[in-house]
């Protein structure tokens, strides 16, 4: 009904290995088959995201309504030897978009703010100006008292755990109970183990 609050959800598969294409693909440079195949997934998804935001603006909706995109998780390549995701925790496997479409309230701003999943529900309950229910887990991406910390967890094979609290990455691989930490702001792609520089103690705190 015009005028009335609403809420709805779209969901793709399409990126989703093996990656379904709708129309011929495109050649991305320096990635093989199925890397190019998935990045075509994602070029065709953002199409029909492109599509919906038009008709919410030929509506005259588009000011009135948050328009949110997150992914759910990664997707790895061959990097640190593995391929898919849910398995590690990798930058690869963890690091998603989320892009929140308001014309009233952002104007393509970026924020480095650290947040997980369950940060997403409280941000938008935030934006809309309602209060966050107390037995809710996350705190809002916008919030200036949120904790700096946000945790991982990887239990499909072999029990990963880790947390990132500024750029630096903490991973504890629980079979093999050893740790690795990655500075992300010097080594984004996670080349560079810090583990064997540290003292015991600190790995200890960690």
């Amino acid at each position: 009904e015009e005028g009335r609050p609403f809420f709805a959800i779209m969901w793709t598969g399409q990126t989703h290995y093996p990656y379904f294409n709708m129309e011929p693909a495109q050649p991305f440079e320096g990635v093989g088959e199925m890397q190019n195949r998935y990045l075509n997934a994602i070029r065709e998804s953002d199409a029909v995201i492109g599509k919906i935001l038009r008709e919410l603006q030929e509506m005259g909706m588009l000011d009135s309504t948050l328009v949110v995109l997150v992914g759910d998780h990664g997707q790895a390549f061959g990097q640190h030897g593995q391929y898919g995701h849910g398995s590690r925790i990798y930058e690869e496997n963890v690091r998603v978009p989320l892009l929140m479409i308001q014309p009233r309230l952002f104007s393509g701003e970026m924020d480095q703010t650290v947040g997980s999943m369950v940060d997403v529900a409280p941000t938008i309950l935030h934006i809309l100006g309602l209060d966050l229910p107390a037995d809710w887990q996350g705190r809002s991406l916008l919030a200036g008292n949120r904790s700096q910390r946000t945790y991982f967890l990887a239990p499909w094979s072999g029990a990963w755990f880790g947390y990132r609290e500024g750029s630096r990455k903490y991973i504890y691989l629980a079979e093999e109970d050893r740790c690795e930490v990655y500075d992300l702001a010097s080594d984004a792609e996670e080349k560079n183990d810090l583990a064997p520089t540290l003292l015991p103690e600190e790995l200890e705190q960690a």
